[in-house]
């Protein structure tokens, strides 16, 4: 008796780091990207970052914190469409 195929469903943008390993390893996987507005995306993510790290810290650096997440969503989404053209 084998095991049921299953699907799994991976949410997080951080699995875009690791795409090319992942079809590496899951060669017959399939990649759905969907899209969201940045606009009301970086807005919302960054409100959960200054709170957690509100939890930890006595005072955020909202600028700071902001540029670097900025910076942070760009670099990801960018290596991300690198990945996906060189794995075509």
């Amino acid at each position: 008796m084998g095991c049921a195929r299953r699907r799994w469903l991976l949410k997080s943008p951080d699995h875009s780091f690791s795409l090319p390993c992942l079809m590496k390893v899951f060669p017959d996987a399939t990649i759905i990207q969907t899209h969201r507005d940045m606009s009301a995306v970086l807005p919302s993510y960054l409100n959960l970052v200054i709170y957690v790290h509100g939890l930890f810290n006595d005072a955020v650096d909202l600028k700071w914190t902001g540029e670097w997440w900025t910076a942070w969503f760009e670099f990801v989404l960018h290596r991300f469409v690198k990945d996906q053209s060189t794995m075509k």
